[in-house]
Parts: C-alpha cells; sequence; structure tokens
C-alpha cells in the first residue's frame, strides 16, 4: 500500500482520497524520472 511505500509523508495522519492519489503520481513520476 503507499502508506507502506511513503511511510515518512503518511505516518501519524490520515490522508484524504486526493492527497493519495497525489502521492501516487508523485511517486510513480518519480519513479520513471
Amino acid at each position: 500500500s503507499l502508506r507502506e511505500v511513503i511511510p515518512h509523508v503518511t505516518k501519524g495522519r490520515r490522508l484524504s482520497k486526493i492527497e493519495t492519489l497525489t502521492l501516487a503520481k508523485n511517486y510513480i513520476v518519480a519513479l520513471t524520472d
């Protein structure tokens, strides 16, 4: 899950659906950059 992939971002707070999607997009962009 994204919470496991990006623990430093999600730790200690809940993310909205939009925030989660944005993080996912940014993570994929970082991987493919």
